[in-house]
């Protein structure tokens, strides 16, 4: 039996303000942008969970699409790192920021 003193701080129902996803409805995923320091052509997408692979005129390659979970992310850059490949960044990407996209939508 646990006793809880007065001057500690409740945490009843702390976590009732954040809504719980539904056992059956996957989580929705992220869509991230990973520049790496080193040329990968498109033959790398599927051991990289399907990103799409950009090639920049400066060396760097550019890995974008979404990812499922954090769990998923940690693998991807896990990958990167055992391929001994520079990180340069890692940025999430808010909304569809695909050039090919803009284009489509009148911009």
């Amino acid at each position: 039996m646990s006793v809880r003193r007065d001057d500690e701080p409740s945490h009843e129902g702390e976590n009732e303000a954040q809504p719980r996803p539904e056992p059956d409805k996957p989580l929705p995923s992220r869509c991230y942008e990973i520049c790496i320091g080193a040329q990968l052509d498109a033959s790398w997408s599927e051991w990289f969970e399907g990103l799409e692979m950009h090639q920049c005129g400066n060396g760097w390659t550019i890995l974008r699409g979404p990812v499922a979970d954090q769990a998923a992310l940690l693998g991807i850059l896990n990958k990167l790192s055992r391929l001994n490949l520079p990180l340069v960044s890692v940025n999430e990407i808010k909304g569809d920021s695909r050039p090919d996209a803009r284009q489509e939508g009148g911009e």
